[in-house]
């Protein structure tokens, strides 16, 4: 009953435009404190190895939502855990559709008589490999997470990260209509955007994202100086534009796998992070057959300083002697399974396992919280509030953890330093004005 009232309250009031950015911020904020234990995961538990940074959320993930959904699944009632919304409507099950998947959920409803009416199953753990049966497609969530990651990788690498991946957010959420008109033609269209939405939206998140200090060559400030170098590097661009369009897709097609393929947010974050180590680890293995002699396989730093991401100290080894001490004595992994006993190596020090645990936690909240919202909101333009949301509590939350916590994200003095600078800070607060106009005309 809990349960119903809930998803009552939420869908009435998030019929109201004016009353979702308080959904949006509370979400965000989940996100925020999500993306402070992923830095604290990238920077200190692994050093920036990405091979091992796969690795070990793709597994901590796995066991986690195994054992939170699938308590849910067995504690719960199952016309709680079975039930599916659209419409903001909770639609009724049918043995032909839900179990035999010998009709469809449209057939069943333009022919009642030919059906039977059921009690919807459960969802979850137990039953994903039900729905996988049942919807073949949904195994193409494995494809679009290896599209995702691979690209997210690249741009990681890149010492503009920070501003690339603010851009990759905005252009997502223009790629959404394409990615909706081209795969998913049953969701419903998006609305128009309003000219002074994206002007006021764009500038004011690229003022947010903008290096504080203009003439540092790294860390988080980078250097933005235009020349020759820089223009090779447009190759970025590539795996950019594929990151929006993941992101487009990633988000509309958990639509598609609410309305279509009846699964709702229990069985589609099973199926979504539970399997994500059968994706994982065979793309691991080929990367690592392919290029063996990559520098973050192993014990040495894996970019040099100028090709380092944001807030990296390239000089920091990863491995851990028995003293606590870090280990270069190795240069690089000879066999794949050291890549476990590695990882294994990074969380087991100073209880590591624990920040990677809370950072998969949050991300798995804000994961069930966006599924919701893609079901109850236009979908391109709650994406676009969420980032710009994100965006204004992302600068904000960094300053504050590098003046009380330095420690979670190891942040150098210099770092500090950086983020403090007024300059800098004046540019962050004029976007966030840009920002909070544009979110007003979304209001509208």
């Amino acid at each position: 009953h809990t349960y119903h009232l809930f998803f009552h309250c939420f869908n009435s009031r998030m019929a109201k435009p004016k009353q979702n950015l308080i959904y949006i911020i509370l979400v965000q904020l989940v996100s925020v404190a999500s993306e402070i234990f992923g830095q604290r995961t990238a920077r200190v538990v692994h050093k920036h190895r990405e091979p091992r940074i796969l690795l070990s959320i793709s597994i901590i993930s796995s066991v986690l939502m195994f054992s939170v959904m699938g308590i849910l699944q067995l504690a719960l009632p199952t016309h709680i855990t079975g039930a599916i919304y659209i419409n903001d409507q909770e639609v009724p099950c049918y043995k032909q559709v839900d179990i035999d998947g010998t009709k469809t959920y449209d057939q069943c409803q333009k022919h009642p008589s030919e059906c039977q009416q059921i009690d919807c199953p459960s969802q979850g753990p137990f039953s994903m490999f039900r729905s996988l049966s049942l919807y073949p497609q949904l195994w193409l969530n494995g494809i679009l997470s290896l599209f995702y990651y691979s690209n997210e990788l690249l741009v990681y690498r890149h010492h503009f990260a920070i501003i690339l991946m603010v851009i990759i957010s905005l252009l997502s959420s223009f790629f959404i209509p394409i990615t909706d008109a081209i795969l998913f033609p049953a969701n419903p269209p998006s609305a128009k955007l309003s000219p002074m939405v994206v002007i006021f939206g764009v500038i004011g998140s690229i003022l947010c994202a903008l290096p504080t200090n203009f003439s540092a060559a790294q860390g988080s400030a980078v250097g933005f100086q235009m020349n020759l170098q820089n223009l090779k590097q447009l190759w970025i661009l590539i795996p950019v534009i594929f990151l929006s369009i993941a992101k487009a897709i990633w988000f509309s097609w958990q639509y598609t796998v609410n309305n279509v393929y009846r699964t709702n947010t229990f069985g589609y974050n099973s199926i979504d992070q539970i399997l994500l180590p059968l994706y994982i680890l065979p793309y691991l293995y080929v990367l690592f057959r392919l290029f063996p002699k990559y520098s973050g396989w192993g014990l040495d730093s894996p970019m040099k300083s100028s090709e380092s991401e944001p807030l990296l100290d390239s000089s920091v080894n990863s491995g851990h002697d028995s003293d606590g001490n870090f280990n270069s004595d190795a240069s690089r992994i000879s066999t794949f399974h050291q890549l476990f006993s590695l990882t294994w190596s990074d969380l087991r020090f100073d209880r590591h396992w624990i920040s990677v645990l809370t950072f998969r936690f949050l991300s798995d909240l804000v994961a069930l919280s966006y599924f919701i919202l893609a079901l109850f909101y236009d979908l391109r333009l709650v994406y676009l509030e969420l980032t710009f949301v994100r965006i204004i509590l992302s600068w904000i939350a960094t300053i504050l953890s590098s003046y009380f916590i330095p420690s979670i994200i190891d942040a150098t003095e210099e770092e500090r330093k950086d983020i403090y600078n007024k300059y800098g800070l004046g540019l962050k607060v004029s976007g966030t004005v840009l920002i909070t106009v544009a979110l007003a005309f979304l209001q509208r």
